[in-house]
C-alpha cells in the first residue's frame, strides 16, 4: 500500500484508540491487503474483523472501505494533497485532514486534538475556547504556517509528559512556567511556617508567642524583616499561672 494510503488508515483507526493497539491492527490489515486496490475490493465485514480491536469496528471498517474505493477510482490509489478534497473523504474531519497535510505532505497544518485544546487554554494562548475549529482558527492567526504542524506535535508531547490531563501537571519542571497563566490549575498555597517560642523575661514572668516568618508588616505601618509575633505573657504566682494577651488576662 502507498505510504499516503496507509497513513490515512492509521489516522482513521486512531480515533478513541491507543497508538500501540493501532500499530498492531494496522500491521495485520496491511499484511492481508497490501495496497489500496486490494483494500478497496475487500469485503467490509472482513475489514471489520481485523479492525474490531480498535473499537468502533463497524464505522471504521465502513469508512476505510468507502475511502479506499474513492482513492482507487478517483485518485489513482493516491491520497489528494488538497485540504478540501480530504474533507470530502469518508471519516475525514478537520483534525485528520490537517494531520495528513502536515505529516504526509509537509504543508501548513494546525491539528487541534485534546492536548492542543487543553494546553492553549491552560497557557492562555486562547481564552476559554473549546471548539476545535475555533481553536484552529485562532492559532492560524498566531502561529507561522510553516511551524503549525511541529507546534501541535510539540503540544502533544508536552501534554503527555508534563502538562498532563489526568494527573496534576508538573509545573515545577515545565519550560513554559514563566509565561503560563495556569488556567484551570489549582495551585496549593505554601503553608506558613509558624514557630512557638517562649522567653524568660524575669523570675516567674515569661514572654510566649508564635512567630510567623511570612507576615512582614506589623500593625499596617511597621515592616518586620524576620516576621511578626502574636504575643502573650505568662506570669507564675504560686500554684497559679496568669496569661496576658490582647489586653486581657486569664488565670489557669
Amino acid at each position: 500500500m502507498t505510504r499516503h494510503g496507509s497513513y490515512w488508515s492509521v489516522v482513521r483507526l486512531a480515533a478513541q484508540c491507543t497508538d500501540a493497539r493501532v500499530n498492531v491492527v494496522v500491521e495485520g490489515l496491511y499484511e492481508k491487503y497490501p495496497d489500496v486496490a486490494l483494500l478497496a475490493a475487500a469485503d467490509v465485514t472482513d475489514i471489520e474483523e481485523i479492525v474490531r480491536p480498535c473499537g468502533l469496528g463497524k464505522s471504521k471498517a465502513r469508512d476505510i472501505s468507502a475511502c479506499m474505493k474513492i482513492l482507487h477510482e478517483q485518485y489513482h490509489d493516491k491520497v489528494p494533497d488538497d485540504f478540501n478534497a480530504l474533507l470530502k473523504l469518508p471519516g475525514v474531519g478537520r483534525k485528520s485532514a490537517n494531520l495528513i497535510m502536515g505529516d504526509v505532505f509537509g504543508k501548513p497544518a494546525i491539528v487541534t486534538d485534546t492536548h492542543c485544546i487543553r494546553l492553549v487554554n491552560r497557557i492562555g494562548i486562547v481564552d476559554g475556547i473549546k471548539d476545535p475549529k475555533k481553536v484552529e482558527m485562532a492559532l492560524w492567526k498566531l502561529v507561522p504556517p510553516e511551524e503549525g504542524s511541529d507546534f501541535c506535535h510539540r503540544l502533544v508531547e508536552h501534554g503527555r509528559e508534563v502538562c498532563t490531563a489526568r494527573t496534576k501537571p508538573y509545573c515545577d519542571k515545565c519550560c513554559l512556567a514563566d509565561i503560563c497563566k495556569k488556567n484551570g490549575v489549582s495551585i496549593k498555597k505554601k503553608k506558613r511556617r509558624q514557630k512557638m517560642k517562649s522567653l524568660k523575661l524575669r523570675d516567674d514572668f515569661y514572654w510566649t508567642g508564635i512567630i510567623d516568618d511570612q507576615l512582614r508588616v506589623f500593625d499596617i505601618i511597621m515592616y518586620t524583616e524576620f516576621g511578626t509575633t502574636y504575643n502573650s505573657y505568662v506570669m507564675k504566682a504560686g500554684d497559679k499561672n496568669s496569661s496576658f494577651r490582647d489586653c486581657k488576662s486569664e488565670v489557669f
